[in-house]
């Protein structure tokens, strides 16, 4: 039944035709596990397809990178991309020394999906179906998603399984569940599964259990498998080889021989050729860089962001997994070669993840490439609650204390925000957004005493917006638009002159605006600025972090007013710019914020 259940499910998802069997699969998906939750693979994998169905997915990024070579091998039999490049409107990509249409992708997504995709085609033609020649449309891609959500699924449960022996079978299935629910894992599971971090993790993951596996039961063919799952992993993404450390771990610690090593060795390797005669193909050599050599610049400039950046950083966008982490620490004491492994792997990640051009990843969900080592924060967060059992077993009170802690702590939050105010409605969502601001406040008068380094770790992990990174990638800050948290103190509201041009005016005697930058460099800009008609002669001074950068009279009309800023007078993190004027309008009597200039913007390159 759970079976049967799958395949109505699976064709629903390929088949448009076929959606109201959608419904049929439910139903039997229900049943099955009301019967018998043991044999919940099948009915929950049905599940899955339904979700999918029901919601649909993108194909976007780098999705279609990936699709291309399931269509190149199928439809061509080559590795010749250009029609399907063409096909797909990509723009000309040039050829590279083998002149072929490049890739920068890898190949194993793509050749992972093969089986389901030429399937759904026969499928379609026998059926009389909606086919594509080129196998990129919906159903084929949808054959893709399917294949991806199997794989990811029976490795998760595969996993639980190995991890349920060691830690506890509630253990292991709770830190699965927050992997799989409260990670970037779900996003590419679902709403991208056409990327390669769901297969990644999947075979990441069938490596960490096979390993363990075959340290308890000392099979060759464990062995074996375990390589393989390694090597795949490679396959789908070669930042996924520091994995072998997993495997000397389980090696070392069953006491294994050479020809343990020799057999897990080969199967890696084995299972990672088809993407070195792609590269060799491709580009004509058997490794590469297909980034370019730029992609890559082995400081690790940003390990830190990577883990801790508001802008998509592992532990501030998906907080649970810092537990794994501390999981594995504790874990050094009963699973130490597992763990250090891991951590050491972790390491390795986090500084390539730091040290590639676009460190957050462009335009992904959440840390995305850091799908290689979730399976290792389960092994890590089922070690910590398993820990933690015997603690709140003797000590019951500790959780319920902690949650009374965390309410007082609230409580006083409110009170420091709200004293000396008076009463009002507080909405929930401008409550959070005070809340964090408070938190960042005491973390500037605490850790940022410490000096500029822990400063600009601070921004970057309660704000992460840079200048050219991720934020005004022209240099334009545009009074007018610039975001509230970059406008200091003395700007009036935005305005509009009579020829349409929007600013704000400088109140008597500065404003300032805040300029994040990642690194120091020299720039040159201008501000872009007049000064109100009731003031003859007036002049203005600039300014960055304190260290004057330009004077220069400012005439009633609009007039650019350059700059040079050399990069020591910069700072990582936040920079404070301010225009000062000598005089100001003649207000009312009593008026001690009369306007003393307009100004429209501060311009970089």
């Amino acid at each position: 039944m759970g079976a049967l259940a799958a395949i109505l499910s699976g064709l629903a998802l390929v088949d448009p035709r076929l959606k109201a069997l959608a419904w049929v699969g439910l139903t039997l998906a229900a049943l099955t596990l009301f019967r018998d939750r043991r044999l919940a693979f099948l009915p929950l994998l049905a599940l899955c397809f339904i979700t999918l169905n029901r919601t649909g997915f993108s194909v976007g990024a780098d999705s279609l990178n990936y699709v291309a070579y399931t269509s190149s091998i199928l439809a061509d039999r080559d590795l010749d991309l250009a029609n399907q490049m063409e096909r797909l409107k990509f723009p000309p990509l040039g050829r590279t020394a083998t002149g072929l249409v490049p890739n920068a992708m890898s190949v194993g997504p793509g050749l992972i999906w093969l089986p389901a995709v030429a399937l759904t085609h026969l499928w379609l033609r026998s059926t009389g179906g909606p086919t594509d020649p080129f196998l990129l449309s919906a159903p084929y891609y949808a054959a893709a998603a399917a294949t991806t959500l199997g794989l990811l699924l029976a490795s998760a449960f595969l996993l639980v399984r190995v991890l349920g022996a060691r830690f506890g079978r509630v253990e292991s299935l709770a830190s699965m569940l927050a992997i799989l629910f409260a990670s970037p894992l779900l996003y590419y599971a679902l709403v991208q599964p056409l990327m390669s971090h769901g297969l990644t993790f999947a075979f990441a993951a069938a490596c960490l259990a096979l390993t363990m596996r075959a340290e308890q039961e000392r099979k060759l063919s464990l062995w074996a498998l375990s390589g393989a799952a390694l090597g795949l992993a490679m396959l789908c993404r070669a930042q996924a080889a520091p994995l072998v450390l997993v495997i000397l771990a389980g090696l070392w610690r069953s006491r294994s021989g050479w020809r343990e090593l020799l057999l897990a060795g080969t199967s890696a390797l084995a299972a990672f050729i088809p993407q070195l005669v792609t590269w060799r193909v491709l580009y004509g050599s058997f490794v590469i860089i297909p980034q370019g050599t730029g992609f890559i610049d082995w400081t690790g400039a940003h390990a830190v962001d990577v883990i801790f950046s508001a802008d998509r950083g592992l532990f501030n966008w998906h907080p649970i997994l810092f537990l794994g982490l501390i999981g594995l620490v504790f874990s050094m004491r009963g699973l130490g070669a597992y763990a250090a492994a891991a951590l050491a792997v972790f390491a390795f990640t986090t500084f390539l993840n730091g040290s590639v051009r676009d460190w957050n990843a462009s335009a992904a969900f959440g840390a995305r490439r850091f799908d290689l080592v979730l399976p290792l924060l389960a092994f890590g967060l089922a070690g910590l609650l398993s820990r933690a059992r015997p603690v709140l077993a003797r000590r019951p009170l500790v959780l319920p204390i902690a949650l009374l802690v965390l309410a007082m702590v609230w409580n006083v939050s409110l009170i420091d925000l709200l004293k000396g105010k008076p009463a009002t409605a507080l909405p929930v969502d401008d409550l959070a957004a005070l809340q964090i601001g408070q938190a960042r406040r005491a973390a500037d008068r605490t850790l940022g005493r410490l000096g500029p380094g822990a400063r600009d770790l601070i921004y970057r992990v309660f704000v992460g917006l840079s200048t050219y990174q991720n934020y005004r990638p022209g240099g334009d800050f545009d009074l007018a638009t610039l975001e509230p948290r970059f406008v200091r103190s003395g700007w009036s509201e935005v305005q509009a002159w009579d020829d349409g041009a929007l600013f704000r005016y400088l109140l008597h005697p500065r404003g300032c605006i805040v300029i994040p930058l990642d690194e120091p460099f020299d720039l040159r800009g201008f501000v872009l600025a007049r000064a109100p008609a009731r003031i003859q002669e007036q002049r203005i001074a600039l300014m960055l972090n304190g260290h004057p950068l330009s004077e220069a009279p400012l005439p009633a009309a609009w007039t650019e007013v350059p700059f040079d800023a050399p990069a020591r007078f910069w700072r990582p993190g936040e920079n404070e710019f301010c225009v000062i004027a000598a005089d100001k309008r003649p207000g009312d009597e009593g008026d001690d914020l009369a306007y003393a200039a307009a100004v429209i913007k501060v311009q970089l390159p």
